[in-house]
């Protein structure tokens, strides 16, 4: 079995848990690799690959985190469970994200040209 690749992560929220209000189910966890996954693909409307490069990890991989964390989410609002953002693995938190997602992705896209 291989080892998880180091997932470059853009994003600073102070916010890590969400609440639906009294609930008596169990959280949902939701990693930063997952959030920024979804964050990238369906906020920012980044195609798979643009994410995958900016993330620095396989198209496959953005699939399987988005599917993972849109999955949680539904849940989460289906059930009234709250929604907690934790660590994960691998993952490598960037500083100036906007410019270097920006700076990293246009080097990609030369690369590619």
């Amino acid at each position: 079995m291989r080892g998880k690749t180091t997932r470059s992560i853009c994003i600073s929220t102070s916010a890590r848990r969400f609440s639906c209000g009294i609930s008596h189910q169990p959280s949902s966890l939701i990693p930063l690799d997952q959030l920024e996954a979804i964050r990238l693909v369906d906020l920012e409307g980044k195609s798979q690959v643009e994410a995958a490069l900016i993330m620095g990890v396989s198209r496959g991989t953005v699939q399987r985190l988005c599917y993972k964390a849109r999955k949680a989410i539904t849940a989460s609002l289906l059930s009234g469970s709250d929604i907690v953002v934790c660590e994960g693995h691998s993952v490598v938190l960037r500083k100036n994200c906007l410019k270097q997602c920006a700076c990293q992705l246009r080097k990609e896209r030369e690369i590619y040209e």
